[in-house]
């Protein structure tokens, strides 16, 4: 065990039940050590205040207060409180659950060194469940008020677990009330705790979307070289905007984000619940948007910013002949209209004119004959129909026939006996023909001020992944689980059992029990039962076949597991199975049994 000089803990081997194995970390609240329960022979995590701390009877009963409000709290993202109560030395301590695993600030810090951040998927899925472990915490009535990657642990398939719930409210009581100091870690500290404002669950949104924040740009979104001035920052000034830090996030997950962030509680997301809400859109738009790029962007140039002038002039040049091009037609159009509109009356007499002329020039081609009896019965018919018309006629209609006939006496080559004919004709066609009135041309006609854009469409274009998909998988494997981080693993000692509505799989190379429920979701829990405790934890009254062991041990701990799986149909079974890892999940499949594919975003298929 390594010694600290700041708790006197260190001198003792054992608290209680408990056998101190190694010094774990040390905060500015207490140390924490992993120890052993040697009544059930399982690993637990100590927690110790300081010796400082310990000195104040007030903050000894609120501590212990908070404690016992947070072992209340059954969620699998939250860690279990087994026990409160004091060092030989009076020192306050907490036994809690043990996440072997790093903890979210030692993740980043390793991906820091390698120049990378976190996958947009699974860094959406991490917060999420946060936000869920939040949201219990928030309808019991505990905020957490110290919300940061550190007291957010990540268990070895990197389902995160939150840590320290209340502590800070004890904390924050006890320095506010001697000092008046403000509590919290200044990155992620919300405006209201950096005034000293009341705070309620919607600060640890606040600083839940920081962390959000420092997942996908790989760094914070407010820093300094002093504690004063990013206090000052979280408390008036704006953020850099996200996709300014990481390009390709799509809207929804940027939205996520700049809700969280902002300055006033009642503009944030009201509940935990609701931001929830808000993750699972993100991740449904991710999912989306990662495997979809425009077409066009397969035909645009490499080096955009070679000429960036010369490009702009071209565009310009391009814009301009478009334009003319189709001004063009549309000036022709109107010029066209313009004529037929002007000269409708015109082209009517010439219309009438053509007739006479061509009739004409039928009745002069004809044989001397025929033109004499047209000529006869012209004469005759063409006096009475004169006679008639003169005595109907308006005055514009004898206008008009007199002009027409003035032009039938111009035809050349045509004889007396076919010009008479012809102006009966037209004195005819003028009494029973009117002129049309003339539509007046439009006084405006708008012009197109700019050309429409074609729409892009998107089709797929998913990433190259470098691993395969194992061949058993090939047909269970989604997009959104992303690329393979590894190759599968066979021989994986599990053990499984069938409920009314799902089942359990317990993984022996994570010590990881899921619950998969047949309505398309699923959980982890850690196995916390340990050799030497009773193979039944509900007590013989339960329907059997009962559920042993660590199966029987989560589904009697946690309500929710039971409503959700409802009474065993079979009894447990160990079997070795295959499993390959994914970026947004893994897929697993029992020796004799089915595929599934578990999506870190609690969904399977």
């Amino acid at each position: 065990m390594t010694n600290s000089t700041n708790d006197s803990s260190s001198s003792f081997q054992k608290i209680g039940n408990y056998k101190i194995e190694r010094h774990i970390a040390s905060g500015g609240m207490a140390a924490v050590y992993l120890a052993v329960d040697e009544s059930l022979q399982r690993q637990v995590a100590l927690k110790v205040m300081l010796p400082a701390l310990a000195k104040d009877a007030d903050f000894v009963r609120r501590f212990q207060r908070e404690a016992r409000a947070a072992a209340r709290l059954e969620h699998p993202n939250i860690v279990r409180i087994y026990e409160t109560g004091l060092t030989p030395a009076q020192e306050p301590f907490i036994a809690m659950q043990y996440i072997e695993g790093d903890s979210l600030q030692e993740a980043l810090a390793q991906l820091a060194e390698q120049g990378k951040v976190y996958p947009t998927m699974q860094a959406l899925w991490l917060v999420k469940q946060v936000a869920q472990a939040l949201d219990v915490a928030h309808q019991a009535g505990i905020v957490h008020r110290d919300l940061k990657p550190s007291n957010i642990l990540l268990r070895r398939d990197g389902t995160p677990v939150l840590t320290d719930l209340g502590i800070a409210t004890v904390q924050g009581e006890t320095r506010l009330t001697q000092t008046g100091n403000i509590i919290g870690t200044p990155h992620y500290m919300s405006p209201e705790q950096v005034l000293g404002k009341t705070v309620d669950g919607r600060s640890d949104i606040y600083s839940l979307g920081i962390v959000l924040y420092e997942l996908l740009a790989g760094q914070v979104p407010f820093d300094a070289d002093s504690a004063v001035a990013i206090l000052h920052q979280q408390a008036y000034e704006t953020p850099p905007p996200l996709n300014s830090k990481r390009q390709g996030l799509s809207s929804q997950t940027l939205l996520v984000v700049n809700t969280c962030l902002q300055k006033k509680p009642e503009q944030r997301y009201q509940s935990a619940a609701h931001m929830v809400a808000a993750l699972e859109a993100a991740i449904a738009a991710e999912a989306t948007d990662r495997y979809a790029v425009p077409v066009a962007a397969a035909y645009a140039p490499t080096q955009l910013d070679a000429a960036p002038v010369a490009a702009a002039e071209k565009e310009e040049k391009r814009g301009y002949l478009w334009l003319l091009l189709l001004l063009i037609p549309l000036f022709l159009i109107i010029f066209l209209l313009f004529l037929w509109q002007n000269a409708n009356a015109e082209r009517q007499a010439l219309a009438q004119q053509a007739t006479i002329v061509a009739m004409a020039s039928t009745i002069t081609s004809q044989t001397q004959e025929a033109n004499q009896q047209i000529a006869g019965v012209g004469a005759e018919e063409g006096e009475e129909v004169s006679e008639a018309a003169a005595a109907e006629t308006t005055p514009d209609q004898a206008q008009a026939a007199g002009q027409s006939t003035a032009v039938a006496d111009q035809a050349e080559g045509a004889d007396g006996a076919a010009q008479e004919t012809a102006v009966a004709i037209l004195a005819m066609t003028e009494t029973a023909v009117s002129m049309p009135t003339l539509t007046p041309l439009p006084t405006n006609t708008p012009l197109p001020t700019n050309t429409s854009i074609p729409t892009i469409t998107y089709t797929p274009a998913p990433t190259p992944c470098s691993i395969s998909v194992n061949s058993a998988f090939a047909g269970s494997h989604t997009p959104q689980l992303g690329c393979a981080t590894s190759g599968a693993t066979a021989g994986v000692w599990m053990a499984q059992e069938t409920f009314e509505n799902g089942r359990m799989i317990w993984r022996s190379d994570n010590d990881i029990i899921y619950t998969i429920y047949n309505n398309g979701t699923w959980a982890a829990y850690d196995d916390i039962w340990v050799e030497g405790d009773p193979a039944y934890s509900c007590g013989s009254e339960q329907t059997p076949p009962t559920p042993q062991r660590g199966f029987g041990k989560i589904w009697c701990t946690y309500a929710n597991v039971r409503t959700g799986l409802g009474y065993a149909t079979a009894g447990e079974a160990g079997v070795n199975g295959t499993i390959q890892q994914f970026e947004n999940g893994f897929i697993i499949r029992p020796d004799g049994g089915s595929v599934r594919a578990l999506n870190y975003n609690g969904s399977w298929r």
